[in-house]
């Protein structure tokens, strides 16, 4: 860029700096002119669209909401399990599992009811812990599917992980009720609607 110093004009000089009584005017700039920018954010777009330029996307209130509520319940999630006893550890998303030395991954499995489950490593690093005295921890785990990648569906997803000894089915029910009650009051700032079926 090329330009001259001139003074600054009337009611603009700023005393708290230097160069605050003169400004640059530039003759010649390399920079770009501003192209318009390929959607409004409260303009309707199509979901490629919006995936494509997802840094301005990210810039919807609707995305800030869901960004933000996200974080507010794994606030409220971590802190819940913390007062319970639990700790918060994290495994690795892949280890050397079986004989062979090949990786293995927290792969989602359809279980009963058609909850998908995060298996195999999990178990095996649940084991080890579970020896070592940690008897009540959760992780809030990455998953990938068991299945063949699909365009419109993302191949992971994150989902609470619970591992616990001596505990009862009725006294884990009780925890994951109290701790649906607790992400409504605190994140939600209503009651929660849910008992679960026995």
């Amino acid at each position: 860029m090329q330009g001259s110093v001139r003074p600054r004009p009337e009611g603009t000089v700023n005393p708290n700096l230097a160069s605050g009584k003169v400004e640059l005017l530039p003759r010649r700039s390399s920079a770009q002119p501003l192209r318009a920018l390929p959607f409004q954010l409260d303009e309707e777009v199509r979901e490629e669209t919006r995936l494509k330029y997802r840094y301005i996307d990210l810039r919807r209130d609707e995305m800030q909401h869901r960004l933000r509520l996200r974080h507010a319940v794994t606030r409220a999630m971590r802190h819940y399990l913390d007062h319970h006893g639990f700790v918060d550890v994290e495994t690795a998303d892949a280890h050397q599992g079986d004989a062979r030395g090949r990786a293995r991954l927290p792969r989602a499995e359809p279980h009963a009811g058609g909850v998908l489950r995060a298996a195999a490593v999990t178990a095996d690093l649940q084991a080890l812990l579970m020896m070592a005295g940690f008897d009540r921890y959760y992780q809030i785990v990455r998953c990938f599917r068991d299945e063949d990648l699909r365009a419109d569906r993302q191949p992971e997803f994150t989902q609470l992980d619970i591992e616990t000894s001596f505990l009862t089915r009725d006294e884990i029910t009780d925890l994951m009720e109290g701790w649906c009650a607790k992400l409504f009051d605190k994140v939600l700032a209503s009651s929660c609607p849910i008992r679960f079926p026995a």
